[in-house]
Formats: C-alpha cells, sequence, structure tokens
C-alpha cells in the first residue's frame, strides 16, 4: 500500500511527458481590439504612470534619474519606453500628465521621432490629460496659481499638439477642494475628474452605497452650469492586488507557454474576472475603470504592455467579461452612453484621512516659509505680466517665463504643500529666485519706460534703473537705507496691480531721520518714523548674513511710514529728500511707552474709528471698537502650541509634514516683565508684544483702515525637550456661532463648516482637533445672530473653530519625528550661518475685523485681494529735482476715467507671444454674501485699453485653449438624482461686439484673448500726413496713418485700402482702389465719399507723399470745430499722465478724445459745445506747476514752434491795496516782451507772473533764461551784467504756487490781452 502512490505519481508524469511532447509552442498573436460590449462588465485598463514633479528627488533628478540611492526613478526611461511600446501595437494606450516631464523629453527627441510621436497623439493612443505642468496640490495653492500653471501646460499642449485635454485627474492630492471641481474641472472644458484620495470613512459608505461616481457641484454660485461628472477609485490609484507588473513586483505574470511549467492562464484569467466582479459590484454601471500603474512605473513598459496584452486576449477568449485598452476619456463617453441618474455631491472632500488617527491637516500649515515665498511671487508675476504688457512684449532680452514655469512646478502636491524633502524645497526655492531675477528686469525695464516721459523712440534705450527690495519683509531694503549723496534723493516708484485706486500707508526701512516725503506734486506730506525692534533687527542680522553671506553695509534705524495714493494698474511717484539739522523738516518720530505687567489700567490704540483697548497689567486685547458703525465686542488674542504625537502609544502614527496629530495643547504665557510697547504717531500705532525669546508680534492699526495687522515673528521652536512643537494663535470673542465657522476654498468660495460633521456620512470623531481643521488661503470668519469675526491671512495656513466664538490659526510647525507617509524625513526645518545652524523663523502677518451680520464680506473680498497682490516699490535716485521734470510721475494702464467694479478683478492680463492679450476678469463675490456686490457686474473692455484699438474679443476656455462657445457645445449634460430642484443659473452674456461690455456674474471668471491694434506706433502723425512722417513708417504705416486721422476726426472706418506697391519710377508708390470707399461717421451718420481726384499721389525727393483735395480737407477742418490743441509749458508730460490729469480738471460732462501729436502738442476733441467753451473760458489750468495752454485748433496751427504765442497766465499786483484785486488772470502773448510794470491811477505798480519758469530778466521774453539771452552779452560776463540790468530792469517774480480760486470775466487795460480779474477792480 505504501509503494502505490508512488507508482501513480510515476503514471501521472508519464503521461504528462508524453503530453507535453506533442504540444506546440510558437509566437501568439495577441488579439487587443478595443471594444465595448454591451450587457457584459467591461474593463477599461488605462495604462498611467504617476510621476511626482519633486518629492524624494528634485524634479530634475526624477527626470534624468539622478540620486537613485533615493528612489531608483528615471521618467526619461519612462516615457522613452512607453513610447516605444505604443509603437510595437497601435491598440495600446497610454496616458500622460505631467507637462513639466514631458517637455523636457520632448526637447529632446529628432523631429523624426517628433512626427512619429504626434501620430500616437492624434490616433488616440498617448493621451494628454489633466495637462497642467504638474498634478497640484488643491488644498494650499491660491487659484490664481492654479489657472497659471494649467494654463502653461494646456498652452504648450495646444501649441505643439493641437489638442485639448478633456479629463482632469488629480489621483494623489491629499484631498480635494471645491475649487478644483467647478473651475479647474468644468470651467475647462473638462467632462469628468477622477482621484482616489478621499476620508476612509467616507470611502466606507460610498463602497457600500455604491456613489464612489457622482456629479459634482462645488460652486453655490455657478450650480449645475459648472458641474462635473467625478469618480473616486475604490482603493488606490493602483490596478487591484496581483496586477502589477514592473520589473520585481510580486503579482504573477500570465505564463502561457505550454512548453514551459506553471502554465496559469486560466487561473490569472479567473483571478481577473473576481477583482472585476468585486469593483463591478461598488460600481454603477456595467463600466469599470482599473489604472494600470502607480508612482514612476513604465520605466520597462514591456513588462507591463505585455501581461496587459495577455490578459485582454484570454480574458475576452473566456467571454465571461470584456477587457479592453483604453483611457479615461474613452471611460467617461462609455458612462454618459448609459444615460443613467448620478448622486449629487457639493462642497469639498476636506479633510483627508486615510486611517482613525491619521488627518492629512498639518500639511496645511507645513514650510509656511516656502508657502509665503510662493505667495508674494504669485503676486509678483501678476504684476510683472501686466507692466510687460503696457511696455509691449520684447521677442529676446529679459521677460516672466522663468518664473512661470518656477511657479508652475512649485504648485505640486508635494511642492507648496510643503510634504518634500528639505533639499527638494531648497531646489524649487531656487528655480523660484531665478524666476524673480528675470522678472525683476522686466519690472524695472518696464516702469523706466513708462515713467520716461520721452517718445516712445528714445524710450527705447532709457537709462532710468530701478531697484526692488525683495528683502523688505525682514526690513532690508538696501536703497531706502542708503545715504543720500549731496544733491540726491530717492524716488519710489509705487505699482498698483488691481483695478481700482488704493490708499494705503506703505513703510520702508531708513538710516536717518533727517527727511522728508514729497508726492508727485512736489508737496510734503505727512510721514511717520518707527524705530526698528530689537525682535526686528535680530531676524535681520540673521537672515541677511544667512541669505547673502554678508552683513548689510548699512544699519536701518526706523521704518518711515507715509500715505499713498495710487491709480488703477498704475503707478504714483514719492521722492524721499534728506534734509539740513537746522530747517526743522522731519517725519514725525513716534512716541514710545512702555507699560509695566504692574499697572493697572487700559490702554486705548488706534488713531482712527478703530480702537484697540488693551488690559495693562495682562498685556493682552480685551475689547474692539469700531466708533464709525458702532461695533464693540470682547477680543482676545493668545499664543499657544500643540506637542506633536512621537507615534510611540498603541497607534504609531506620529505627527510630521503631512499627518496632523497632537498630543497635548499648551498655552504660552508672556515671560517679559515688561508685555507691551506702545508706539503712537499720525498715521498708525502699534502695540509691541514679546511673549518669551521665540514669539513676538506687532499690532498695528492704520487711521484710515477699520481692521488690525498683526505681524507675528515665530521662531527658532524649540526642541531640545524631545518634543515637536505646532505653534498656533487663537482669537477669541464672545460669540455664540453654534460651531459653524466658513473656510475659503483655495481664496475662491467660502465653504460652511461644523465642528465634528460632516454632510456626506456620520463622522466617527477620533481626532477632534486634527479632524477639524481645514486649509486656509484667504481667510476664516465666524458670526452669530449679531455679529461677524473675520480673519484673513498672507499664505496658506491651517484654521479651524474648535470652540464657539474663537477662531485658531497654526502658523509654524517644528517636528521630530516622521509621520510614515513616505517623504521617510522629519519636518524640521533649519537655517545654516556660519555660526551654527538653527530652526527656522517665520514672519508672516493676518488681518483681523469684526462688524455687523452681513457686513464683513465686503472687507473680505477687497482687502483679501490687496493681501494678495501688494503694492510693488521700486527705487531710484534723482540729482536734484529733475526727476518730476524729466519723467512720468503718475500712470494708468486703463482709462483715467474709469475703475473697475469694487466686485470685480483682473487676474490676469498678459501679452502671449503671438501679440493677442490674455485676459481674466474674476467676480469676488458669490450669490448671496453681500447685498450690495453679489450681483451682475459688467466691465467695459474699451476702458480698459484705452489707447489700443479692439479688433476682436474671443471668449475662451477659463486656460485659453479653446473657445468657450465650441466648449459649451460639447458639454455632457449629465443627470442628477432628484434633480431639477436648482434656480436657474445667472451668467454673464455674449459681448456685444460694438459695445465691448463684459458681465459677470458671481464667482464667474471669464477668459478672453483680445486682438488689439497698438495705435501709438504711429502717432507721431500731425493732422495731415507729411513726408516725413510717411517717410518715418514707410513699412506699414500709410494705411494706420489715414485710418487713424480720420477716426480722431469722428469717422468709423468701413473699408479703406491703402497699399505700397512696386513702382518702375519710384522705389515705391502708393495704390488706392478704384471703388469708392465708405467711411461712416459715428455721431451723425453722414458720409464722405472718397473719390480718386481726392487723393493726390506725389514723390517728394523720393519720398511717397499724401495729399487731400480741397473738397475733404474743408470737411476734415469742419469736423476740427470743437478741437483745442493744449501744451504743458516748461516739462514734457506723457499721454496717460496727460488724460488722467486735465480730465480731473476739466470733469468733462461727456468722453472727450486726446491724440498725441508732436513737439509735446496734444489735441483735445470734445462732443459738445459745453465743454468745448467751458475748456476755454476757465482756467488758467496748472499741472505739476506749469501752465497747461489751451487754445481753439484753427488751419494756422503749426507744431513745429517751441510754444503757442498765446497763454492764459495768472499774474499779481502786490502793490494794490488788498481789497481791490491781489491776482488776476490775462492772456499773455508769449512772442512779446513780458510787461514788468503797469500804471494804475497814475501810480506804477509791479507785475508778478505765476508759473512762467524760462522767462529772462534781462529781454523780458519768455522761453530762455537771462544767462544765454542773446541780447543781453552775459555769455562771459552774466554776473556783473545781470547786477545792472535789475536796476534797470524790474525782475519777474515767479511764484509757484497752485490756485483753486474762481474769477469773473472783467475786461482791463493793462498793456496785454486780458480774461478776468478777481475783486472790484
Amino acid at each position: 500500500m505504501a509503494m502505490m502512490p508512488m507508482a501513480i505519481i510515476l503514471l501521472f508524469a508519464i503521461l504528462l511527458a508524453g503530453g507535453v511532447s506533442s504540444a506546440e509552442s510558437s509566437y501568439i498573436e495577441y488579439n487587443t481590439t478595443q471594444r465595448i460590449v454591451p450587457g457584459k462588465i467591461n474593463v477599461h485598463l488605462v495604462p498611467h504612470s504617476h510621476d511626482d514633479v519633486g518629492w524624494l528627488k528634485t524634479v530634475d533628478q526624477y527626470y534624468f534619474g539622478g540620486n537613485n540611492s533615493i528612489r531608483g526613478a528615471c521618467v526619461q526611461n519612462v516615457l522613452d519606453s512607453v513610447i516605444s511600446a505604443l509603437f510595437d501595437d497601435k491598440n495600446r494606450k497610454f496616458i500622460y500628465v505631467e507637462m513639466a516631464f514631458f517637455q523636457r523629453w520632448w526637447r529632446q527627441q529628432s523631429n523624426a521621432k517628433k512626427i512619429k510621436v504626434k501620430e500616437l497623439v492624434n490616433s488616440g493612443q498617448l493621451e494628454f490629460i489633466n495637462g497642467g505642468m504638474c498634478m497640484h496640490d488643491e488644498a494650499t495653492p491660491h487659484y490664481i496659481d492654479l489657472i497659471d500653471q494649467t494654463t502653461l501646460g494646456h498652452k504648450y499642449i495646444k501649441d505643439e499638439f493641437n489638442q485639448i485635454p478633456r479629463v482632469g485627474w488629480q489621483i494623489d492630492p491629499f484631498g480635494h477642494s471645491a475649487v478644483q471641481a467647478y473651475l479647474l474641472g468644468a470651467e475647462l472644458g473638462f467632462d469628468s475628474l477622477f482621484f482616489a484620495r478621499i476620508d476612509y470613512q467616507d470611502r466606507a459608505k460610498r463602497l457600500k452605497e455604491k456613489t464612489l461616481e457622482v456629479v459634482w457641484q462645488g460652486s453655490k454660485s455657478l450650480g449645475s452650469s459648472s458641474q462635473i461628472f467625478t469618480g473616486i477609485f475604490p482603493r488606490h490609484y493602483d490596478p487591484p492586488d496581483g496586477f502589477t507588473f514592473e520589473i520585481n513586483d510580486v503579482s504573477p505574470p500570465i505564463q502561457d507557454d505550454v512548453l514551459l511549467f506553471d502554465y496559469n492562464v486560466q487561473e490569472r484569467v479567473n483571478d481577473f474576472i473576481a477583482a472585476a466582479l468585486a469593483q463591478a459590484n461598488v460600481t454603477r454601471t456595467n463600466h469599470i475603470m482599473w489604472a494600470m500603474g502607480t508612482d514612476f512605473r513604465y520605466q520597462y513598459a514591456n513588462s507591463w504592455f505585455r501581461q496587459m496584452d495577455k490578459f485582454i486576449h484570454y480574458v475576452n477568449q473566456d467571454g465571461r467579461i470584456n477587457a479592453l485598452y483604453s483611457t479615461p476619456s474613452i471611460y467617461t463617453d462609455a458612462k454618459y452612453t448609459e444615460n443613467v441618474q448620478w448622486p449629487l455631491k457639493t462642497d469639498d472632500f476636506f479633510p483627508y484621512a486615510d486611517k482613525p488617527n491619521a488627518y492629512w491637516t498639518g500639511y496645511f500649515t507645513s514650510r509656511p516659509a516656502f508657502k509665503g515665498y510662493v505667495r508674494v511671487l504669485s503676486a509678483y508675476y501678476l504684476a510683472a505680466r501686466q507692466l510687460e504688457f503696457f511696455k509691449g512684449r520684447s521677442a529676446s532680452g529679459p521677460n516672466t517665463d522663468a518664473l512661470a514655469d518656477a511657479l508652475a512646478i512649485a504648485q505640486h502636491h508635494d511642492a507648496v504643500s510643503g510634504t518634500e524633502r528639505q533639499h527638494v524645497a531648497a531646489d524649487y526655492a531656487l528655480r523660484l529666485s531665478i524666476g524673480y531675477k528675470e522678472a525683476e528686469k522686466v519690472v524695472a525695464s518696464s516702469l523706466a519706460f513708462l515713467a520716461d516721459s520721452r517718445s516712445s523712440t528714445e524710450q527705447k534705450n532709457s537709462v532710468t534703473s530701478f531697484e526692488q527690495c525683495p528683502l523688505l519683509n525682514i526690513s532690508f531694503c538696501p536703497p531706502s537705507e542708503a545715504a543720500l549723496s549731496s544733491g540726491k534723493s530717492l524716488v519710489i516708484v509705487i505699482y498698483n496691480s488691481l483695478g481700482w485706486k488704493r490708499e494705503e500707508t506703505i513703510r520702508i526701512p531708513v538710516s536717518s531721520e533727517r527727511i522728508v516725503i514729497k508726492d508727485s506734486e512736489g508737496r510734503e506730506i505727512e510721514s511717520q518714523l518707527i524705530p526698528l525692534s530689537n525682535s526686528t533687527l535680530r531676524t535681520r542680522s540673521q537672515y541677511i548674513k544667512a541669505y547673502l553671506g554678508k552683513k548689510p553695509r548699512e544699519t536701518a534705524k526706523y521704518w518711515v511710514a507715509f500715505s499713498v495714493s495710487v491709480p488703477s494698474l498704475g503707478f504714483s511717484t514719492y521722492i524721499v529728500a534728506t534734509t539740513k539739522e537746522t530747517d526743522g523738516r522731519s517725519p514725525t518720530i513716534s512716541t514710545m511707552h512702555t507699560y509695566e505687567a504692574s499697572e493697572n489700567n487700559t490702554i486705548e490704540v488706534g488713531q482712527g474709528s478703530l480702537k484697540l483697548l488693551y488690559s495693562a497689567d495682562k498685556g493682552k486685547l480685551t475689547r474692539y471698537v469700531n466708533t464709525r458703525n458702532s461695533v464693540t465686542a470682547f477680543a482676545e488674542q493668545s499664543y499657544g502650541y500643540y506637542s506633536g504625537n512621537d507615534g510611540t502609544d498603541k497607534d504609531p502614527q506620529a505627527s510630521g509634514a503631512y499627518v496632523f496629530r497632537p498630543n497635548g495643547t499648551f498655552s504660552i504665557k508672556s515671560e517679559n516683565q515688561t508685555p507691551l510697547t506702545v508706539v503712537r504717531g499720525p498715521l498708525l500705532d502699534e502695540v509691541h508684544q514679546q511673549l518669551n525669546s521665540w514669539i513676538s508680534q506687532v499690532t498695528r492699526v492704520y487711521k484710515g483702515k477699520e481692521h488690525a495687522e498683526v505681524e507675528f515673528s515665530i521662531g527658532p521652536i524649540p526642541v531640545n525637550d524631545g518634543i515637536g512643537k505646532e505653534i498656533i494663535t487663537q482669537i477669541t470673542t464672545t460669540m455664540r456661532t453654534n460651531k459653524t465657522f466658513y473656510t475659503d476654498s483655495n481664496g475662491r468660495d467660502f465653504i460652511k463648516r461644523i465642528r465634528d460633521f460632516r454632510k456626506d456620512w456620520d463622522l466617527q470623531v477620533n481626532q477632534p482637533i486634527a479632524g477639524n481643521y481645514y486649509p486656509v488661503n484667504l481667510g476664516i470668519y465666524v458670526q452669530d445672530d449679531s455679529t461677524e469675526l473675520s480673519v484673513l491671512v498672507d499664505r496658506s495656513v491651517g484654521a479651524s473653530s474648535l470652540a464657539d466664538g474663537q477662531i485658531e490659526l497654526m502658523l509654524h510647525r517644528r517636528l521630530i519625528h516622521d509621520d510614515i507617509r513616505g517623504v521617510g524625513e522629519v519636518l524640521n526645518e533649519t537655517v545654516c550661518v556660519s555660526e551654527g545652524c538653527d530652526g527656522l523663523t517665520i514672519l508672516g502677518k493676518f488681518y483681523l475685523r469684526i462688524d455687523h451680520i452681513g457686513e464683513g464680506a465686503k472687507w473680505r473680498r477687497t482687502v483679501g485681494q490687496e493681501i494678495y497682490s501688494p503694492l510693488l516699490l521700486a527705487f531710484s535716485e534723482q540729482d536734484g529735482n529733475d526727476w518730476m521734470s524729466s519723467h512720468i510721475p503718475t500712470f494708468s494702464g486703463i482709462d483715467p476715467s474709469y475703475s473697475l467694479p469694487d466686485n470685480i478683478a483682473i487676474i490676469t492680463l498678459q501679452e502671449l507671444e503671438n501679440g493677442k492679450v490674455l485676459l481674466r476678469l474674476a467676480h469676488l463675490f458669490e450669490t448671496g454674501e453681500d447685498k450690495e456686490y453679489s450681483v451682475m457686474a459688467s466691465v467695459e473692455l474699451k476702458k480698459l485699453f484705452p489707447n489700443k484699438k479692439i479688433k476682436k474679443v474671443t471668449e475662451m476656455s477659463l486656460s485659453a485653449n479653446q473657445e468657450r462657445g465650441e466648449m459649451e457645445k460639447r458639454r455632457l449634460a449629465w443627470k442628477v438624482e432628484g434633480g431639477g430642484g436648482e434656480s436657474k443659473v445667472v451668467r454673464g452674456g455674449a459681448v456685444d461686439p460694438a459695445k465691448l461690455l463684459v458681465e459677470l456674474a458671481p464667482m464667474e471668471i471669464r477668459t478672453f484673448l483680445i486682438d488689439v491694434d497698438y495705435i501709438q506706433l504711429c502717432n507721431s502723425l500731425s493732422l495731415l500726413p507729411s513726408a516725413k512722417v510717411i517717410h518715418s513708417h514707410f513699412d506699414g504705416c500709410y494705411n494706420q496713418i489715414f485710418i487713424n486721422l480720420l477716426s480722431y476726426m469722428g469717422f468709423s472706418v468701413a473699408l479703406v485700402t491703402l497699399k505700397l506697391v512696386e513702382n518702375t519710377s519710384t522705389a515705391f508708390g502708393l495704390q488706392i482702389k478704384d471703388k469708392t470707399e465708405e467711411i461712416t461717421r459715428e455721431e451723425d451718420d453722414d458720409d464722405i465719399d472718397l473719390l480718386e481726384e481726392d487723393i493726390v499721389r506725389t514723390s517728394v525727393n523720393g519720398i511717397p507723399a499724401i495729399g487731400f483735395s480741397n473738397r475733404v480737407n474743408q470737411l476734415l477742418i469742419k469736423d476740427m470745430e470743437l478741437t483745442v490743441v493744449i501744451k504743458l509749458l516748461g516739462r514734457k508730460i506723457g499721454y496717460a499722465t496727460l488724460q488722467n490729469k486735465i480730465h480731473s480738471l476739466w470733469k468733462p460732462s461727456q468722453p472727450f478724445r486726446l491724440m498725441d501729436i508732436e513737439n509735446g502738442y496734444y489735441l483735445a476733441k470734445f462732443q459738445n459745445v459745453g465743454n468745448f467753451e467751458r475748456v476755454l473760458s476757465l482756467g488758467p489750468w496748472i499741472v505739476y506747476g506749469q501752465y497747461l495752454t489751451v487754445q481753439p485748433w484753427s488751419i494756422e496751427f503749426n507744431p513745429s514752434k517751441p510754444y503757442p504765442n498765446m497763454v492764459m497766465a495768472w499774474i499779481r499786483l502786490p502793490g494794490l491795496p488788498g481789497h481791490i484785486f491781489a491776482r488776476m488772470t490775462v492772456y499773455v502773448n508769449l512772442g512779446k516782451a513780458l510787461t514788468s510794470k503797469v500804471l494804475i491811477n497814475g501810480i506804477p505798480q509791479r507785475i508778478e507772473y505765476e508759473h512762467l519758469p524760462t522767462a529772462c530778466f534781462s529781454c523780458g521774453h519768455y522761453g530762455h533764461k537771462q544767462d544765454i539771452c542773446p541780447k543781453s552779452g552775459l555769455f562771459n560776463n552774466h554776473r556783473k551784467k545781470a547786477s545792472r540790468e535789475k536796476k534797470q530792469f524790474r525782475k519777474i517774480d515767479l511764484i509757484q504756487e497752485k490756485t483753486t480760486l474762481q474769477t469773473t470775466p472783467v475786461t482791463i487795460d493793462l498793456g496785454c490781452s486780458s480774461k478776468n480779474t478777481t475783486g472790484d477792480g
């Protein structure tokens, strides 16, 4: 009996051997044809590789495979291998996401290879999904950065491949925002969105209820008009267990060679079908998706594709289910075809936890310095693109591209999130720094160009130099700190990137108190000196040395604060000049008082409406009072910290870069015996508090503001006790907020949060602190029945309301344990100088305000924009006082009479490489958020581009890669369970090509490509084209000259063609169509028919010339009846500055047209007689202390003359009794000698002329000074001669002052033409 089993075994082996010997092994052609089979489960296999744009290694190391001791990952190998595998089988497919990597790879390919790859793209084998430069984070970036990085990637795909991504693929970010759904999903034209990470409790419920796939409406304002089909993977973004096939993966491959052992085809087919059925049981419809890949897979792509080929072949042979190569786009179409209803999802998917004690809410604050740096440069990039547009994009020279690329990859979900390794964070920061340096040149050159008052041709070689201060946050600004040499002044040009005028108080560090501040009119303005605190000086000293490797040459002693007014999308200029100790002029030095802890009194801080009350003995804020709106509330602010869990209890989860797991809460009490120092001054008050050696703060209350600004300094956080710490601040009130608070979604929509509650499932509370933390990029607020408390931030932070009436912000983290989520490094940021390394110190700000219920939204939205886009400061030097005479002191890029509505922001204004303008406008308010501003708003494009002719406006998708209309036509209309209850969503209408008015509904962002004509290219034209003008614009301005001329006269050109043609007799000739062209006047619809004989073509010295017939000239002259000629005496002035100034002076009832001609002259054409006569009859008009000459246009006007003959001017007769008249306006003939005396009632009276800066005291003529007078003979001995002349000729006194005195006309005889007087005559 014992031998029987062996015999059976031997017999089986013999039979098996015989069977094998008769079998054949040969090539198998796998059938991978794509097909969807109705009635069967269709398994969509989606090959992909998730390639982090930096994490454990830098982006470049990941690309070329460097630093493999950390991880063996090489994206270059992935793409090489995948492309080769796709060539092998036309049925294979692959999706790719990260354009930052694909760009690098594409640049290295041959033209022949590129042609083949484009065929793969066009056939759908290779599909770009998501399409941004990276797979961005969704918690910590600002929405503008998300748009920019996506636009950059989509533009690359469109330009290079003419493709438009259809699907969002956010598989790895650690929670998902509402903005991702509606803005970075539906508004891009995406048909669907897929991701993996949601809360483990949420996933469990969705698996059970088959609600992993939903229709997501992320915006309550835009509702179903911006919804998106969303799929959540049932597990991670990898295949089911047993189906990963990278080299060294443990999943068993299909072995289908009958000559080899371990033949397992049926076994593996059964495994495949079982996994598919399991997923089908939790998914609606008979379509399921397998994400076939994970991090940095397909480095040897054949190992994956070979197995998928086999599975598709054998599973389909089996016939129970159907498998196919697919993409998310194919999967989406299949789902849509099923025509079923889907569950509705609103709000977002924050916070995310993958285990009971593992809430990924720590990264909302991790690496706060890097988060702040990204935010600062985001705003700088926005401003730099605007300035680049105003100057004109240059094909060569500096540009903003490097900063765009650096900011784009910084939005990666392991970059701005703060979850990367330290050397990778340093690499991101280095790239940002390099990008900033290049963009800094763009800003400096653009400001120099715009500020230079010379003509556009001269400006190309502007020598004006500007410096900027990127380390101003640590009180370091070399140009403002440097001692000014004799006769020098500091010039500060302040740029405002917002669409509304801003009035703010700015601060710069200075080294001396002997200074004065002057505005663009040359007037001294109030300023305040604030001594730098010891804490500021310590931080400044350490970090300048850390950043620059050396100590600064100058030592700043003060902040000087002064108020500025800056026009929308424009700049203003301010001057810092030195004073002598003897003249008594200097800023107000702030008073300082330090309160002892023993003092028992209340301290009131604030010069304006806002008052903050402090307790002197406790050193704490106690009350908030706004005298304007009668808001008064108890308010207290404090600091504390959570000790980071070290993971040594029964659950090994520690607090780390990703995870926030507190292990106790500790308040931080003041260790200082002098807890409060109050600084007071005319512009702002400050409260300085030093809690301990590593936490201090300054609370500022500005006179003209109704919010408090809190600037904190935290660090180095001590960890020598072996405990990691997570630093918080709390603002506490007595408001009854019922567990409810509101946080923003990437700076856009505010989402309602309820403590210990989730709308989508019954929350099991395991972490009552970390589980109630949410990301904040703009702000957080709480409210009760009567009051609301708002806090705004300057970067991404984690925040919550853990008690009613309280707001809590996490400001800094330093931990000493890893949270076991893959980064493999503790979050312990240090800064190293020669003395050694210490923990990182963070400088940051937050802003708080208390309002009546319903009144806080306007402050949150408008001030939130101002926090995101701070004023940009640029510094230069001037000799003496020549800056204002040689530069334009104020500028606005939009019509000076116009500003954007308070609820609209320009978030993109950029000139593209093709010359088109990319414009994005954003409505800042949600539906129902504010009774005044949550309404439809409109923007006048003509006012945004006042000096340009808008030829065409095309509305685009959010990323500008397709026309909006075409996108809407293709949009899939998903059905929602219980749908139909939503009220109709109203959005802005189409843009009328004539009115060019853009409407925006609440929370709407609209994107446009605008074709413009840069009219100024030909604006040196006088009234009729001269040979000189035609020659200088010989290469294409004939047509524009003619059209501009007639357009200026009030005509709309329907069809005019003037073009250069080859001519045998001259180098070039002019050709005009034989057909009579039609030109229509806008105002009265009169027509002018241009006949062949109306245009005379000649040549002057070989230069083509155009002349018009007397008939046409008379018609054009008639249309000049309401036109005045203006010129500013004594200095040059730019077009935009002049337009700003005269609009505010004249205040016309209807818009007027301004045209820049030559020699400093301008023409202003009015629409009605009233405005025309008012400008001529009133005055004199004074701009920058100089006369603005105004005279009616006439045919004799000659723009070559240096100045007009007749000028309306102020004169004084100082010898008359004051009750008769002190000053009068007269018409002065500048072509004749100025009268210095007049006899009145037989008594000689001296005449003083105001605002005539270049009058000769010798001959009495205007236009030159005495020392160069041709009649005086003073060239060699002017001092002696001048003494004798003064005795013979009364000096004409020049008085520089501004007056607003109104006068009535009275004719008098003074030997010159008088206009009016004041007094009794």
